[in-house]
């Protein structure tokens, strides 16, 4: 798509110290709205174990860079941006005093010129979706599709799952879908073409990727490509459609649940007044136990 902007946040920390954790993703504010595909993020601090940055209250120089590149990653001086998500113990909105600036548009040949995310695609209205969306060609729209256990639903015998790494860990498949539009007006053989070469260029680009620019994508092998092909056709376009998943560890995350305190015990007991032979009248309830449940429940 281009080179990427780069430039710095002014972060405050809410308490004396907070701590601005590595991939930290921040979105800007721009009309008034949130202006998604300039998302930057937090790169990887050498003078730190895990790459996170500490911060102060009076507020901390932090250095971001956009995840997409062109122009659309550049902004304004003074541009707010909003942390997504909000990060524990730092404000959620820091300010980028110099903007971001450096991105670039490709000139190559059919290179992505926009980028778009939609939670759930209707296929069939598609082409006004199209439209809408996007203003730059050749561009792309990514949506996921489904998630699924590595190894499938579990089979009607339970058994090992070959997707288990442990107690609270298993091994999920997300799968995506990536629309990809070119529109070129010159000739239908150039616009052919370009989204032929996009097609490949991002199937090679996608193959086993694990990680780009220190994010983590997928875990090893990467990324794998499930199919390719023509989605549809209009006058003026050109949409092919490559689908392809990738697996993370799904990992349990404990809730705090609340309970109430257990204060007492109360025990109910029969008995049968016939002993062991046949039962000729119904049983005799005896007395109830309640025995108190410290440190909750105070005794008697």
């Amino acid at each position: 798509m281009g080179s990427i902007a780069t430039g710095e946040l002014l972060v405050h920390s809410e308490g004396l110290t907070g701590v601005v954790p590595f991939g930290a993703m921040a979105i800007p504010i721009v009309g008034g709205g949130l202006l998604e595909e300039a998302t930057a993020f937090v790169p990887k601090n050498p003078a730190t174990e895990d790459g996170s940055w500490p911060v102060v209250q009076a507020g901390t120089v932090v250095p971001v860079q956009s995840l997409q590149g062109g122009l659309v990653a550049n902004t304004a001086p003074g541009t707010e941006y909003r942390w997504d998500e909000p990060l524990a113990g730092i404000e959620l909105v820091s300010v980028s005093s110099a903007g971001l600036t450096g991105g670039v548009a490709s000139t190559a040949f059919a290179a992505l010129q926009q980028l778009g995310l939609y939670k759930k695609l209707d296929q069939q209205s598609f082409e006004l979706f199209m439209r809408a969306q996007l203003s730059q060609y050749p561009g792309a729209i990514l949506a996921w599709e489904s998630s699924m256990p590595l190894d499938g639903p579990m089979a009607a015998t339970p058994g090992p799952r070959t997707a288990r790494m442990g107690r609270g860990k298993f091994l999920f498949k997300h799968t995506w879908a990536l629309w990809l539009v070119t529109a070129r007006l010159d000739t239908e053989g150039l616009r052919r073409r370009e989204g032929d070469t996009l097609r490949d260029d991002v199937m090679e680009t996608l193959f086993d990727t694990a990680s780009a620019r220190g994010l983590r994508l997928a875990i090893e092998p990467g990324c794998e490509i499930l199919g390719a092909s023509v989605f549809g056709v209009t006058p003026t376009s050109y949409v092919d459609l490559v689908r392809f998943s990738t697996t993370v560890t799904l990992e349990h995350r404990p809730q705090g649940a609340v309970y109430n305190d257990w204060l007492r015990t109360r025990l109910r007991q029969t008995t049968d007044v016939n002993g062991e032979g046949p039962s000729l009248s119904p049983p005799i309830a005896l007395p109830d136990v309640s025995d108190p449940m410290p440190p909750n429940g105070s005794p008697p």
